[in-house]
């Protein structure tokens, strides 16, 4: 039994999944826009701009609320933040 406000935020913050699958190639192009430095990233329509029609603001937006989850699956992607792979 839940105890407290926090521990069922906590429990549905686990339980949400992403509404939107995003592939490895579109992970890519999020952190390339992001990498580059041109915009803030939470204006999801000129990432969408900047990612060259790979990303729907809604695919950014998706990116930005999943990123350590995507971040862990798609360890090939080249992580600007730890400077390697991860």
């Amino acid at each position: 039994m839940l105890t407290s406000c926090k521990e069922l935020k906590i429990k549905n913050k686990k339980e949400e999944k992403m509404t939107t699958q995003i592939t490895e190639k579109q992970f890519q192009a999020y952190e390339n826009v992001r990498q580059g430095g041109l915009t803030n990233m939470w204006d999801t329509n000129y990432v969408s701009g900047l990612s060259d029609g790979v990303l729907s603001s809604n695919d950014a937006l998706e990116v930005i609320k999943n990123y350590n989850e995507l971040h862990e699956t798609y360890p090939n992607v080249k992580c600007g933040a730890c400077n390697q792979t991860s």
